[in-house]
């Protein structure tokens, strides 16, 4: 079982309005909430591949009660502890020329004793998992080191725990040595104070892990382990929309590595992956047979170390 953790989830809605000006009042043509957080996509995702995945996370209020509704509805069952106030929502403002606004909610946050009940609901959990993923922010009044009983429960389990996140939350993760991470060129670039490409970003980040994923938008993710590095890519004709593609492709990473394939494989599957979210309407949300299309036509390029 891969255990996806999404410590700060999120309604994410989509308002689909004509143009957005400041100070005017706006009629939206349609509005779609989708079940979001980072956590979510990746747990969506690898469960559309067939994966078996369970998600724990921070619930509030109505809004946290339909995300686990519409995640149990896909397959997905959902723990954790409950939250007073209601779960976040961001919200996409869409104008009919392609121009996208995003405000993001701070949502509800944690008590004295949410960490407390996390760590109770999550220990179970680990005992019967494979592979553990935890990904995206984590809500007001988290410690500042959220990762480390985390960490030594896994290392105690020998658990590969795998971290996506950026800013002060990959700073306290690369502390703890987690067994993978996902960032994008940016947000390693940022924690390193360099300004390095994808691929030598990855080869560094790797010293801090066991695998390093470096994506890089359009141009694929960069793979790292040990002397081993591999780049995919894969070109898509329609681009409806990139809300949640490097979510999409951790889920297909987490699935591939699951089943034991090689390095390459593992990157294949990725790429597929989010290249899929790219062809989908529904934000953070991939079919199956887009996914099994796209695989041919990923492009692989093995960079080992002679």
């Amino acid at each position: 079982m891969i255990l996806v953790l999404c410590p700060n989830p999120s309604v994410d809605t989509q308002i689909h309005v004509d143009q957005l000006e400041p100070g005017r009042i706006h009629a939206s043509r349609s509005t779609t909430p989708w079940p979001g957080g980072k956590g979510v996509h990746v747990a969506l995702a690898a469960r559309e591949l067939g994966a078996e995945v369970e998600l724990a996370g921070f619930w509030a209020g109505p809004t946290g009660a339909w995300i686990r509704q519409e995640c149990e509805r896909r397959g997905v069952s959902t723990h954790g502890p409950e939250l007073e106030g209601w779960t976040r929502r961001c919200v996409t403002y869409l104008e009919s020329d392609g121009r996208e606004t995003e405000v993001r909610e701070t949502g509800a946050s944690l008590g004295r004793s949410s960490m407390k009940e996390w760590n109770e609901v999550l220990d179970p959990l680990l005992k019967r998992a494979s592979l553990v993923c935890v990904s995206g922010s984590w809500p007001a009044g988290t410690p500042a080191q959220p990762y480390q009983w985390l960490s030594d429960r896994c290392r105690d389990l020998s658990i590969p725990l795998w971290v996506d996140a950026s800013g002060v939350w990959l700073e306290a993760a690369v502390e703890t040595g987690p067994y993978g991470l996902h960032v994008n060129r940016d947000e390693v670039n940022e924690l390193l104070g360099d300004s390095l490409s994808a691929g030598e970003a990855a080869r560094k980040l790797v010293l801090s892990c066991e695998v390093a994923a470096v994506t890089d938008g359009a141009d694929g993710l960069w793979l790292a382990h040990h002397d081993q590095l591999v780049h995919g890519r894969c070109s898509v004709d329609t681009v409806i929309s990139t809300v949640g593609c490097g979510d999409c492709l951790t889920g297909g990473l987490l699935a591939a590595q699951a089943e034991n394939r090689s390095l390459s494989d593992q990157v294949r599957h990725s790429v597929a992956a989010g290249s899929a979210n790219c062809l989908s309407g529904e934000l953070g949300l991939i079919q199956r047979a887009d996914v099994e299309r796209l695989l041919p036509t990923v492009e692989l390029t093995d960079h080992r170390r002679p």
